[in-house]
């Protein structure tokens, strides 16, 4: 614990300090770190994998006394960048050395997170390399944890690979609730730029149903969440977060006070996020015939 704790607070610093500082800060200190724990890979695939992992955006967020979303994800997309640059042949190695068989044993289960991980800094640079593996492993994989690792490393991604991958997913889990889930998941969390487009044109999917909690949740809570994409500059994913909050409160209350829950952070975030979201707040608020459960929320979030 006292290692993975020490990985993850000097990328945390390293990432804190680059998104304050607009400069790549910290990168060589993380880069060492992660090549010691590669060579430990085989011997602990799980501890690798979790301490390998980069801290979420949100979670530098909550290090930052004024967040910015932007400087933020440039951040951590160049310590991705460096960290590929730095590895790739040993990241390769591992990622191949993950092949094990498909069973529930603790080293079964940390070689297939761990795979998934590296999988995920294989493609920070989009490589047609990584993406032809990634949709391999999409192809041929025998549990669902390496098939989704792969979906989800892909939806980032511009590679043809990824939408193949995607409409193989939707055929094949089509009418498997829980796991077509993970589909509008993998697409409303996605860095790419056309993310918040694709998330409205999933609203109109035969697929979609927003009186389905889940479903909803998956598709607009999940890019409420994805710090990235929803905070566009001009407001566009507050305003699509409202209206699909707003229509929410006619069918579910209580689904529609949890969907416009990342709106109340709007006093952490700078300008013009945070004005923004204020903004969209009070829109919603004067909205004639809220249920309770949203108007609470809503004032709560104001005053």
């Amino acid at each position: 614990f006292a290692r993975y704790e020490a990985v993850q607070q000097l990328m945390l610093s390293a990432l804190t300090a680059s998104a304050q500082s607009g400069q790549a800060v910290g990168h060589a200190e993380v880069v060492a770190a992660a090549t010691a724990l590669l060579a430990q890979a085989g011997d602990d695939p799980a501890f690798v994998a979790e301490t390998l992992l980069l801290p979420s955006e949100a979670l530098i967020g909550d290090r930052m006394q004024s967040v910015d979303p932007e400087a933020i994800h440039a951040a951590r997309e160049g310590l991705r960048q460096s960290l590929l640059s730095a590895l790739r042949e040993p990241l390769w190695a591992s990622w191949r050395a993950c092949d094990a068989p498909d069973g529930q044993s603790p080293r079964a289960k940390g070689l297939r997170r761990l795979k998934g991980i590296l999988l995920s800094l294989l493609l920070a640079d989009d490589s047609t390399d990584a993406a032809q593996a990634a949709f391999r492993q999409f192809e041929t994989a025998a549990n669902m944890t390496d098939r989704m690792s792969a979906l989800t490393a892909l939806s980032h991604s511009q590679a043809p690979e990824r939408d193949a991958a995607l409409h193989l997913f939707a055929e094949r889990y089509d009418l498997l609730p829980e796991v077509l889930d993970k589909w509008f998941l993998a697409q409303s969390s996605s860095i790419r730029p056309d993310t918040r487009a694709v998330v409205e044109a999933l609203a109109q999917h035969p697929r979609f149903d927003a009186r389905n909690p889940n479903r909803l949740r998956a598709l607009v809570l999940g890019f409420a969440m994805n710090q990235t994409r929803f905070h566009d500059r001009d407001g566009a994913g507050y305003a699509l977060l409202a209206s699909h909050v707003l229509a929410a409160d006619r069918i579910n209350p209580q689904s529609a006070a949890r969907l416009v829950q990342p709106l109340a952070r709007w006093r952490r975030l700078a300008d013009p996020w945070g004005p923004l979201m204020k903004s969209t707040l009070e829109r919603i608020a004067a909205t004639p015939g809220l249920s309770k459960d949203l108007t609470e929320v809503v004032t709560t979030s104001l005053s």
